[in-house]
């Protein structure tokens, strides 16, 4: 697997599925962006842009798409899949 961000490393791919609009996807229990490891049960935040405010909760499950990039969904928020890039560990 090919990912888009050279920055992240991933943990072992489970099984393959695919989305309505068909795109592969599969599910990993941890991701490290520069360093910083991110695993299913931790704690993060999310600033989102175009409502101006910040969301907190627990990574639900974490994902890596055929299209190389590295997903997460965050637990009890209506943000869907948010890249990696864009979340951090709340304090």
């Amino acid at each position: 697997m090919k990912l888009k961000n050279k920055n992240i490393k991933i943990s072992k791919l489970g099984e393959e599925k695919t989305f309505v609009s068909g795109i592969k996807h599969w599910r990993i229990e941890w991701a490290e962006l520069f360093e910083e490891r991110f695993s299913v049960g931790d704690t993060v935040s999310f600033f989102d842009e175009d409502d101006h405010k910040y969301y907190f909760g627990v990574i639900d499950w974490i994902i890596v798409t055929d299209q190389g990039k590295v997903e997460v969904s965050i637990a009890d928020t209506p943000l869907g899949r948010i890249d990696l890039e864009s979340i951090e560990h709340a304090s």
